[in-house]
């Protein structure tokens, strides 16, 4: 056979096997993590799940008129807390502070209790960690196939790469989520919420909760270029939009309520809901 023929062979044969055994460790790194974060993820839910139900009691009465008004079964629990003033959903559940209770008026609760079931209604909870995970995977595998830990000349290089492919991969992925996904599912919930005729009262509680953090952590009066930047960052890397921006969709959506052809049945619905509460 021809040298030149057996030596391209070769050549090709060695090329195929050091690019197959990238990709074998490349798929580990990545595999190693996946595996790792949904086990982690698993227990952590199911760990902070079972704390939140024997924390937190079902309010019958809520829970009676928000199923009224959505026409959906649907369970409301309050948790014992006068310090914090917060309302959130975690997986399948729906939860307020007794803190939040005692700041907002009736409807005000009902605008924040709307928006928290549309997060449950849209799965937002699970859509967003899963988001997270195979995003960081994503990232973890292209920063692996750059850098390859595999192939630092010491183990404790090697170990301080893996551990940056993965961290790296961690905050790219929230950051990332955070301004593409979960500022979306905000934006989704309080248009649904005004969908009700709720969307007066859901500004008025997004203020009274502004007011009430601002007070407990005053801005920061940067005066510096370095201050600006650092607060411009924060508030670009946030999981939830601006007051301002939240306030301008309500708005936006209400008027689109309003120039609906079918703004009949949303005035009935409206209607049906303010009965319901006196």
């Amino acid at each position: 056979m021809n040298k030149t023929i057996i030596k391209s062979i070769y050549t090709w044969d060695s090329d195929f096997i050091c690019e197959n055994d990238y990709v074998i460790k490349e798929d580990i790194l990545s595999n190693v993590y996946i595996g790792t974060m949904l086990i982690s993820k698993l227990l952590t839910f199911f760990s902070i799940s079972n704390h939140l139900v024997n924390l937190a009691k079902i309010d019958k009465k809520l829970s009676k008129k928000l199923s009224k008004i959505i026409k959906e079964k649907i369970d409301i629990r309050i948790i014992k807390d006068n310090k914090i003033p917060n309302a959130f959903c975690y997986g399948s559940m729906v939860f307020i502070t007794t803190k939040l209770l005692k700041m907002l008026s009736e409807r005000e609760i009902t605008s924040v209790l709307i928006h928290e079931i549309k997060h449950k209604k849209a799965i937002h909870h699970y859509k967003i960690e899963l988001g997270k995970t195979g995003l960081t995977a994503i990232i973890i595998k292209a920063v692996g196939k750059k850098i390859d830990p595999f192939k630092s000349s010491t183990p404790t290089l090697s170990v301080y790469a893996f551990l940056f492919c993965i961290m790296f991969g961690l905050i790219s992925s929230s950051i990332l989520t955070n301004i593409f996904i979960q500022r979306r599912y905000e934006y989704q919930s309080d248009t649904y919420t005004t969908k009700f005729g709720y969307g007066k009262e859901l500004i008025s509680s997004l203020k009274k909760l502004e007011k009430f953090y601002t007070s407990k952590n005053p801005p920061l009066k940067c005066e510096t270029i370095a201050c600006k930047m650092i607060l411009k960052l924060e508030e670009l890397i946030s999981s939830h939009p601006s007051l301002e921006k939240r306030i301008e969709n309500i708005l936006k959506s209400e008027e689109l309520n309003k120039s609906n052809p079918n703004m009949k049945k949303v005035k009935s619905v409206i209607e049906k809901n303010l009965k319901s509460e006196k």
